[in-house]
């Protein structure tokens, strides 16, 4: 009810299934998740679903048909209620993906963020205005290291691919 009352612990059993769940983001104004479920059904070993929130409850996940493969789709993030970024190890190598949201669990056909890739890529974070985006990548052959570029507007590709060095240690480091 306030900042000072410890938080109360409760399963999200609408949520939960037999199968192994992971990474889940939730919309800045509480209104839906998206997480990556292992449960059968699904194109691969890990799928993306979605829930709604309504009257603080979430409903029964639905499978992001659209943004399905037959590898691992993981690691979603929401930016806003249109644009969900997240991985995907569809072509050998983990990349990232954004897809736009057009409605209740409808999502475009995902595109690879191309310009920022060429080695494993993971863990995408970007910002609210959707004008940076951070990751972690392998790229220089380390364990991962985190990367952040931009771009001037949402029409325009990602550039200036810089590693932040501050961030870097000799064990894999995200920023999600």
């Amino acid at each position: 009810p306030d900042l000072t009352t410890p938080f109360s612990l409760s399963a999200l059993t609408t949520l939960n299934s037999t199968a192994n769940e992971f990474d889940p983001s939730i919309a800045a104004d509480g209104s839906l998740i998206v997480f990556a479920s292992g449960r059968p059904g699904g194109d691969g070993g890990l799928d993306l679903y979605e829930s709604i929130v309504n009257n603080n409850s979430f409903a029964v996940p639905v499978r992001l048909a659209t943004l399905g493969s037959s590898a691992d789709d993981h690691q979603p993030y929401l930016r806003g209620l249109g644009e969900l970024y997240f991985v995907s190890t569809r072509t050998g190598l983990p990349r990232i993906y954004r897809a736009t949201r057009t409605g209740p669990g409808v999502y475009q056909a995902p595109t690879l963020v191309s310009e920022i890739g060429g080695a494993e890529e993971s863990d995408p974070v970007p910002t609210t205005d959707g004008l940076t985006l951070y990751w972690s990548s392998t790229r220089g052959g380390d364990a991962g290291n985190v990367y952040r570029a931009t771009r001037a507007s949402l029409s325009d590709p990602f550039a200036d691919v810089v590693e932040l060095g501050g961030l870097t240690s000799t064990s894999i480091d995200a920023p999600s």
